[in-house]
Order: structure tokens, then C-alpha cells, then sequence
């Protein structure tokens, strides 16, 4: 849920005030927190110390 809510505030603030700039930095840092979850997640899970970046390819995150 908290991300499509900060997803959607970003869009309405982004429309409002017509910077492109704001949309790049928030869907950034979005990506950001997004990955450092799925880090977090990866290294509870994996075992024999395979990493987040080798269990998941993220070539395609800008």
C-alpha cells in the first residue's frame, strides 16, 4: 500500500507543479528502498551466501 500511495502523491505533485525533475529524484529513491527490501529479504533467505545481486537481476531498475 505504501507504495502505490507515495506513487500517486508523486504523480498528483509532479502534474501540479510540472517538474519532471521531482518525478526522476522520487521514483529514484522509490527504486532505492524498493531494492534495499529486497536485499534485506534476499540475505534472510538465501543461504550459502549467495547475495541479493546474484539471486536477482537488476539491469533493468534505472
Amino acid at each position: 500500500m505504501h507504495p502505490l500511495a507515495r506513487s500517486q502523491g508523486v504523480a498528483m505533485l509532479a502534474n501540479a507543479f510540472h517538474d519532471e525533475r521531482f518525478i526522476k529524484q522520487e521514483a529514484k529513491q522509490m527504486c532505492d528502498w524498493l531494492k534495499a527490501c529486497v536485499e534485506s529479504s534476499a540475505r534472510e533467505r538465501i543461504s550459502g551466501g549467495q547475495g541479493a545481486d546474484e539471486y536477482f537481476n537488476y539491469s533493468k531498475i534505472p
